[in-house]
């Protein structure tokens, strides 16, 4: 699991986004290309949904301003190829585009909170 505060974009939009690149996995050759270059034969890719596969959780309590952290699933099937996706070819994609951070895991915070008293 992974875990990004998402802010100034709403979750739908974030969604569509995702929704966009992976259409482009099999329609865009520059897209293909840095796969190929990242290691990613997206031939193998499993067939499917992107949202059964790669899937958006969102907090029911999600203000934009405020942000929230979203978790990202992914499937168990093909679990080594749907990693590299994510982390070498889409999420520097959204990165870039949305301002996406990674969220603190749930031990670190409780640690930090530990620290100060």
């Amino acid at each position: 699991m992974n875990r990004y505060l998402l802010k100034s974009v709403s979750p739908d939009d974030f969604n569509r986004e995702l929704d966009k690149l992976w259409a482009q996995l099999t329609t865009d050759p520059g897209l293909q290309e840095d796969a190929a270059d990242a290691g990613i034969d997206v031939e193998k890719l499993p067939r499917g949904k992107r949202r059964d596969l790669i899937s958006v959780k969102v907090p029911a309590h999600f203000d934009v301003v405020t942000g929230a952290v979203i978790t990202i699933v992914l499937a168990p099937v093909a679990k080594k190829i749907l990693i590299d996706l994510w982390s070498k070819l889409l999420l520097p994609r959204l990165e870039r585009k949305f301002g996406l951070k990674p969220a603190a895991s749930k031990s670190a915070a409780t640690a930090k909170k530990k620290k100060k008293k």
